[in-house]
């Protein structure tokens, strides 16, 4: 059963989505900048939103919702590491040779785990 004052998430999402909207809003405009950007932004952030805020929350939180704490921990540690390779790969980003060491040291912790699971 569900405590006092808990939200099933979707509710949530939601709730979390528009305090995450109107938060920079409010902060635009307490630090009076511009909201307007080039028209060759809105599909990237639409992309951002979409992708990284909506598809990602969710599968977390499903994976949150089936599968034990003790698995879904560790492998989060990996979103770094992912997110260093996309720039790698994608922007050309440079990696050091200690981002690779410790990314390769934290893809062997979750494969240990996840191993260990099996």
């Amino acid at each position: 059963m569900a405590q006092a004052g808990a939200l099933d998430a979707l509710s949530y999402f939601w709730l979390t989505t528009v305090v995450s909207l109107i938060t920079p809003l409010f902060m635009t405009r307490l630090f009076q900048q511009s909201l307007v950007v080039p028209a060759a932004t809105f599909p990237f952030l639409l992309g951002m939103g979409l992708v990284t805020h909506i598809g990602g929350w969710l599968s977390v939180n499903y994976a949150q919702g089936h599968l034990p704490a003790s698995l879904v921990s560790p492998t989060m540690l990996g979103q770094p590491v992912v997110a260093a390779l996309l720039a790698f790969v994608l922007l050309g980003e440079a990696l050091t040779l200690l981002q690779v060491v410790g990314g390769a040291v934290v893809l062997l912790g979750i494969s240990l785990v996840h191993r260990a699971r099996g």
